[in-house]
């Protein structure tokens, strides 16, 4: 079994320090999805991966990388 995630690092500006700092977080679907067979599971987040970046880059939104991918998961 696996699991979709994705680490994602954006440009935030801390309230006490308006010099950006560079921030990368884990992220996990919302609906817990969890896929039998890795190639399925890396399917979709390649599919992931595309819609997510074309949503930062049509926000124009400080991102510096994007890691989209799969892990195992206890049965």
């Amino acid at each position: 079994m696996f699991k979709m995630f994705a680490v994602l690092c954006i440009l935030v500006y801390p309230e006490d320090n308006m010099v950006g700092m560079m921030e990368c977080k884990i992220y996990y679907e919302d609906d817990n999805r969890i896929y039998s067979q890795l190639t399925d599971c890396e399917a979709a987040a390649e599919v992931k991966a595309k819609t997510t970046i074309d949503g930062l880059v049509a926000f124009n939104a400080p991102f510096e990388s994007i890691e989209v991918g799969c892990e195992k998961i206890e049965d």
